[in-house]
């Protein structure tokens, strides 16, 4: 098997993730790399000095990985509202993951059928999004979000009737 063989997916198609490295530099720390479309990248190499300032900061400002407890979300399941006022997630929004674990909540109540806490609360987050100045990259989550509030409005409306 040629080497191009070995990076090609199934159908034919070169893999995108694969890189392994052609020549490198001890002392920059720079390391060529043939990308799978045949281009040739320079990666920038790190001095240790570098590193171990990355590392303390790493460890002393950002305290390490956050580590999240498993069914962390259970212990709002009887007052999802409680999770607005206690969630340092609303603190920044402009931050992607601080997003997707709100959605995530909806989510989680939708599929739960608590359709009133839902849009209460999909409702209150759109509302919050809507203050931001990043629409074109929110475009997505704002048509979730939408999509969301129509499917509880709907549930609402045929649980009443």
């Amino acid at each position: 098997m040629s080497e191009s063989e070995q990076f090609k997916k199934h159908n034919g198609t070169k893999d995108q993730v694969i890189t392994k490295p052609i020549q490198s530099n001890d002392g920059t720390g720079e390391v060529v790399v043939k990308k799978s479309t045949g281009k040739l990248k320079v990666r920038k190499g790190q001095t240790e000095e570098q590193y171990q300032e990355q590392l303390a900061h790493f460890n002393d400002v950002e305290k390490g990985p956050v580590v999240t407890d498993i069914n962390w979300m259970d212990q709002y399941d009887n007052d999802p509202l409680k999770f607005q006022s206690e969630s340092v997630l609303f603190n920044d929004l402009t931050v992607k993951h601080n997003r997707l674990v709100l959605t995530g909540f909806i989510h989680r109540l939708y599929y739960q059928k608590n359709y009133q806490d839902c849009y209460k609360f999909a409702s209150m987050v759109k509302d919050k999004y809507t203050s931001l100045s990043c629409h074109k990259k929110m475009k997505k989550e704002f048509e979730e979000l939408d999509y969301i509030l129509t499917n509880c409005s709907r549930h609402l409306s045929n649980d009443s009737v």
